[in-house]
């Protein structure tokens, strides 16, 4: 079963980014991406509303995450390794995460 949110990050308004996962998302949760390193708080995960969203087929659930500091290279090289993950030329930005502690979702 996929799970699908309406992602902000930040002090967003409206957002156009979609989180789609194959296990619930939790307050509380870290997202890591594997390309850059970066890191995001899941701070709070409530019901869009139609303003939120760039357009209205985009989920009603919705979290709403901040960025934490990135990850040294030692611990993205560690992570990635235990992920599975090579990054080549078609890799970009979100499209691949891991909940910390190292379990891998689909972006």
């Amino acid at each position: 079963m996929k799970h699908r949110y309406t992602w902000k990050i930040g002090m967003q308004c409206t957002t156009n980014r979609q989180l789609e996962v194959d296990r619930p998302v939790y307050e509380g949760a870290i997202l890591i991406d594997l390309l850059t390193g970066d890191r995001y708080g899941v701070q709070k995960m409530y019901e869009a509303g139609e303003h939120e969203k760039f357009v209205a087929n985009m989920p009603n659930a919705a979290i709403q995450t901040f960025l934490m500091e990135k990850l040294g290279d030692e611990d993205l090289k560690e992570i990635r390794r235990k992920a599975g993950y090579v990054p080549d030329a078609n890799c970009q930005p979100f499209g691949n995460l891991v909940f910390f502690p190292y379990s891998s979702v689909a972006a």
